[in-house]
Formats: structure tokens, C-alpha cells, sequence
């Protein structure tokens, strides 16, 4: 392939677009580490640090029974073959450690729905609070203006109150 000139072509090659850039936090190694650091949130109230303080010292109790469990598992496989009595106590210990560790894991699996069933029953009750909030407004409205309240007002409540309910 030749050119006027005698010279050959070059294939035209396209370059590749380039990647986009990432941004890199700013700062040294410890500060890109912890830059979602929770000391930069705002002071814990008191309640907030009771209740963080709780759960610190429930999941420790926690790991310690389920890991004592375990190692007393492991363990009683010491015992097998041996006399009776020692085997028996292994069994003992097992089936008390077991019914601890059975107690723990049941508490923390079914920790995350109860924390849901009572958000959602404490938002219905917030929501019916502020629908009867709103009747007592009508009515009092109402009294307030000399109007008397019929029959079809107090209806209307009632069907706003158990639409609310449901």
C-alpha cells in the first residue's frame, strides 16, 4: 500500500477512551481508613448511650455462651470412650450450654421482626393519635361556631377513624 510518495500508510488507530477518574479521599493512610469515622457524629443523648451501651453487653454475653458452647463441645469429645461418670457430666454440661445457646441464637433471629412489628404498631398508633386529634379538632370546631354536630358528622368521624385503624 503505497502512497504517493512511496511511503506506506499507517493503519489509523482509534485510543481507547479513558476510564473515569476515581476520586481518592484526601489525607493519609488513617484518615482514608476511618473517614466514615464515628466520632465525627454528632453527641450520643443519654438514652441513645444506654441503649448502645445495652447492646454492646448483650452481644458480648452473648458470643461468650455460644462460644463456650462450643469449646465445651469440642471438648466433651475428650471424654469418649472413658468411664461414665465423666461422660455423663459432659452431657450434662452440653445439654445445659445447648438449651443457653438455643435461647440466644432464637433471641437474635427473632429480635429483627419483633423491632419491625413494633415500629409498624407504634406508627399506627401515632397515625390514630393524630386522627383523633383531627375529630376532636371538627367537633370542637364546630361547638365553637354554635354549630351543632349531627348525625352525619359523627358518621363521617367514625368511618375516618376506623379507616385509620386498618
Amino acid at each position: 500500500m503505497g502512497d504517493q510518495d512511496g511511503e506506506e500508510q499507517q493503519p489509523a488507530t482509534e485510543t481507547p477512551p479513558k476510564p473515569p477518574a476515581i476520586e481518592t479521599p484526601k489525607g493519609n493512610w488513617f484518615t482514608r481508613l476511618f473517614r466514615n469515622c464515628p466520632c465525627d457524629d454528632p453527641p450520643l443523648t443519654y438514652d441513645q448511650r444506654i441503649h448502645r451501651n445495652r447492646e454492646r453487653v448483650t452481644n458480648s454475653l452473648a458470643i461468650l455462651i455460644v462460644l463456650g458452647t462450643v469449646f465445651a463441645g469440642l471438648w466433651s469429645f475428650n471424654f469418649v470412650g472413658e468411664g461414665d461418670s465423666k461422660m455423663e457430666d459432659a452431657k450434662a454440661l452440653l445439654a445445659f450450654m445447648s438449651g443457653l445457646s438455643g435461647a440466644i441464637i432464637g433471641y437474635y433471629f427473632g429480635r429483627g421482626p419483633a423491632d419491625a412489628n413494633a415500629a409498624r404498631a407504634q406508627k399506627q398508633m401515632d397515625d390514630m393519635k393524630e386522627t383523633m386529634g383531627n375529630a376532636k379538632r371538627t367537633i370542637d370546631e364546630s361547638i365553637d361556631r354554635g354549630e351543632s354536630v349531627s348525625r352525619e358528622d359523627l358518621r363521617k368521624i367514625s368511618r375516618d377513624l376506623s379507616s385509620a385503624s386498618s
